[in-house]
């Protein structure tokens, strides 16, 4: 339905892409919609924790100069990790995974609201 909608003339947001361009937002859009299932949860924990763990050192000691204001956030270095693909994707799948499984943190009139858009 999402590139049934964004083909609309009205709101062609792809209209514009070429077909390579597309494919890859298609992709993209596909995968991030697919990541909000919970049988991912536990996997992307995992992958964020090897992240975490393979580059321990340089989050641990941006966020040190970051805490003390000597430098700016993020960092070269940690802008540099992300630079590779799987972990922008492992990181946008994230993001929005999280803001899937917050509405239950809502208050609740808002919860609610969200929570009767998905099912309908």
């Amino acid at each position: 339905r999402l590139f049934e909608l964004a083909g609309q003339p009205k709101s062609a947001i792809f209209g514009d892409f070429d077909k390579q361009q597309y494919r890859e937002v298609r992709q993209v859009c596909i995968e991030a919609i697919l990541h909000t299932d919970n049988i991912h949860h536990f996997p992307m924990v995992k992958e964020l924790q090897m992240l975490y763990e393979m580059n321990s050192d340089v989050f641990d000691m941006s966020l040190q100069y970051w805490q003390s204001g000597q430098l700016d956030f993020p960092p070269r270095e940690v802008c540099d990790i992300f630079q590779d693909p799987d972990k922008r994707c492992a990181v946008r799948n994230l993001i929005l995974h999280f803001s899937d499984i917050s509405n239950p943190t809502k208050p609740f009139p808002i919860c609610k609201r969200w929570a009767w858009c998905i099912v309908d």
